[in-house]
């Protein structure tokens, strides 16, 4: 029973990070940054998206 629970709050850390890089990325759209700057922020963001574990599913 404890391996899920722990798996539980492990998801809903993960979720709390993917939100965080969602609200990253939305404030990369009005930036009056270089073009490429703005791109490498993207990919650092992308990268720790696909490095953040899986979150809980839809009930």
């Amino acid at each position: 029973r404890t391996f899920y629970q722990e798996r539980e709050q492990s998801q809903k850390l993960n979720l709390d990070r993917k939100q965080e890089i969602i609200e990253g990325i939305k404030e990369l759209i009005g930036m009056d940054e270089n073009i490429n700057s703005i791109y490498r922020k993207f990919k650092n963001l992308q990268e720790s998206w696909h490095k953040t574990g899986p979150v809980p599913r839809p009930q």
